[in-house]
């Protein structure tokens, strides 16, 4: 039922429950038997901050005589440290009117131009400010990104003000941890996957192989909640109900206890879900 107890779904963003059958209620009816799986199968749109002439929040106005300013460009390093796990993101001030991938080179500590990288737009920005650099990164190698000033420039036919060089260093292994979660009582018909949050907030998702097993030899180390999400349709998460289609949820199983992932370590927990057999 929807959650403002007028008993009309009329918001796809409200917590909602529904029985696929119509339901006879007699004496014998067991309310203890009768299960719905609540779901939300919209999330709220986010209301963007308006100040008192009516402007976004965070956009200065521009003024007609300032001058442009240089582009600046920023990146996701982490005191000159590549993360194994990920591509290398940089981002630009403002959007661009032209990015030239030929006028960035990726090159070792000699100089030598480095080959297998890729670079691309972020698919995730529409601003065309962000753009990936992906690479098979090994632990505790030396870089230099060389970016020339014509690489990147704005509507307004600037670009930076010199060439930008960026000194960095990948991680090393010992930064990860090892993990081997195994479920010996999950059902594999469903298709379960293995599902890690922190701080509420999902990190990643893991199908569950042949063994009944999530193995990773490169994995952030920390403390994590898990769920087994049952992935009936395979796509790789978890999809809400839809009342006009007469569709349940897919089910998640939450598992009561937290793990602690410990770098430089193999982590090899053993998970039962209904209970460790005698």
């Amino acid at each position: 039922l929807p959650n403002d107890y007028n008993k009309q779904y009329s918001d796809s963003t409200m917590m909602f429950a529904f029985y696929n059958q119509v339901l006879h209620i007699t004496d014998s009816t067991s309310p203890g038997r009768l299960v719905l799986y609540a779901y939300q199968q919209a999330p709220e749109e986010e209301k963007k901050n308006e100040n008192s002439n009516g402007e976004e929040s965070g956009h200065k106005k521009k003024k007609k005589n300032d001058k442009p300013q240089p582009l600046k460009m920023s990146s996701t390093l982490d005191n000159g440290m590549q993360d194994l796990l990920t591509p290398f993101y940089f981002s630009f001030d403002r959007p661009l009117s032209k990015f030239d991938t030929s006028k960035i080179v990726l090159v070792d500590t000699l100089y030598h131009r480095v080959s297998g990288y890729k670079i691309r737009p972020d698919s995730s920005d529409t601003t065309y400010s962000k753009f990936v650099l992906e690479y098979p990164w090994k632990e505790e190698q030396y870089f230099k990104l060389i970016v020339d000033t014509l690489a990147a420039i704005d509507s307004n036919q600037v670009w930076m003000a010199k060439i930008d060089t960026l000194d960095f260093k990948t991680k090393e292994e010992a930064a990860y941890a090892g993990i081997r979660i195994r479920i010996p009582d999950v059902d594999l018909s469903k298709n379960p996957v293995m599902q890690f949050f922190k701080n509420g907030k999902e990190t990643d998702s893991i199908p569950l192989n042949d063994n009944k097993e999530v193995i990773r030899k490169l994995f952030y180390p920390g403390e994590y909640e898990l769920k087994i999400l049952y992935d009936l349709n395979k796509n790789g998460k978890w999809d809400p109900g839809d009342y006009d289609k007469k569709l349940q949820p897919e089910i998640v199983e939450r598992i009561r206890q937290k793990f602690n992932f410990k770098a430089n370590w193999d982590n090899e927990p053993e998970i039962f879900l209904h209970g460790q057999p005698k």
